[in-house]
């Protein structure tokens, strides 16, 4: 079965017990397999008229420069826009 995970679900089930666990266990087992897309972090984006999105996600980094938005990990963006 393949099923999305909402980012509340993967932080109750990795840290509590109860269903959210249940379903990352089913994961962690291969049972159930999860969906990802990082879609929504450039949808955020371009709502938002942001031209950066900082993450260490390797799928993000590649994608870097998708709808105008460039991504960069978070010591790029300390060192390239914070330390002045």
């Amino acid at each position: 079965m393949r099923v999305v995970l909402d980012t509340n679900v993967v932080v109750s089930g990795l840290f509590f017990s109860g269903p959210p666990s249940v379903i990352l266990e089913e994961v962690f087992s291969g049972r159930v397999a999860i969906v990802m897309t990082d879609d929504k972090f450039f949808e955020c984006a371009v709502a938002g008229k942001a031209k950066l999105i900082v993450s260490g996600d390797r799928h993000l980094l590649d994608a870097s420069g998708t709808f105008d938005v460039e991504v960069l990990p978070p010591r790029a963006f300390v060192d390239n826009y914070l330390q002045g």
